[in-house]
């Protein structure tokens, strides 16, 4: 079985300082399957800004039948995703001067894939409204949660 979950660090000092300056959240932010991560267990990025492309992206997979692309918002790393079935199938990459080098190919449950997305952003939008911040992109969120929280595959 594939254990899908992307990890958002809501208790680093990054995302506090953050939140304390009103600004982009930065935290440490990556995905892992199983053991295997990615990009690493120390990248930096903004999960609200990227769970708002991601969770479009998620919506967006049952309207086309080319992959969607999901990326990081710093540095050169994305993901695509494909519906297989009742399977998503994630291929990772990383973009190099030799252009986009695949690093990592994964099926997992599709209802896994929503339910990862949904607990992420559940878990960040928690740890936001504890500290009473709000912008335009956690409103967005906010919108985009309550779509993937209804959707039916």
């Amino acid at each position: 079985m594939t254990k899908f979950k992307i990890c958002i660090d809501t208790k680093s000092n990054n995302f506090i300082e953050e939140i304390s300056k009103q600004g982009n959240l930065l935290s440490q932010f990556y995905i892992s399957i199983n053991e295997w991560v990615f990009p690493s267990r120390s990248w930096l990025d903004f999960p609200v800004i990227v769970l708002n492309w991601w969770i479009e992206g998620y919506i967006n997979l049952f309207k086309q039948t080319n992959p969607i692309e999901n990326s990081f918002m710093n540095g050169p790393y994305e993901f695509t995703s494909s519906i297989i079935g009742k399977n998503v199938e994630l291929k990772f990459f990383q973009t190099t001067k030799l252009g986009n080098q695949e690093v990592g190919s994964y099926c997992i449950l599709l209802n896994d894939y929503r339910a990862a997305l949904i607990q992420a952003t559940n878990n960040l939008l928690k740890a936001i409204e504890q500290e009473s911040f709000s912008n335009s992109d956690i409103e967005q969120l906010k919108d985009l949660f309550y779509q993937i929280s209804s959707h039916r595959n």
